[in-house]
């Protein structure tokens, strides 16, 4: 953690997360977060967990998979 560099980079990492997720609320459609490694995904899932409006979830193989953020079948069907 040179510097506070893994810290700044998880915040940000969290921040990318949270607009993706006000962008899938917004849109009503599915937001795709690509290039992310485990750990950041992980972090992603996370972070999101506790809002009850999105999903998450990964897709593809391999370490660089894609987290996908999209309204909950709740929260459209109320749209």
């Amino acid at each position: 953690d040179c510097e506070g560099f893994r810290s700044r980079h998880d915040e940000a990492t969290i921040e990318r997360a949270h607009k993706a997720a006000e962008e899938a609320l917004r849109t009503g459609k599915p937001v795709h977060l690509e290039g992310l490694n485990p750990y950041e995904r992980r972090l992603a899932h996370i972070a999101l967990a506790e809002n009850k409006a999105i999903r998450t979830y990964s897709t593809g193989d391999g370490t660089m998979r894609t987290l996908t953020i999209e309204p909950s079948s709740a929260s459209a069907d109320e749209a």
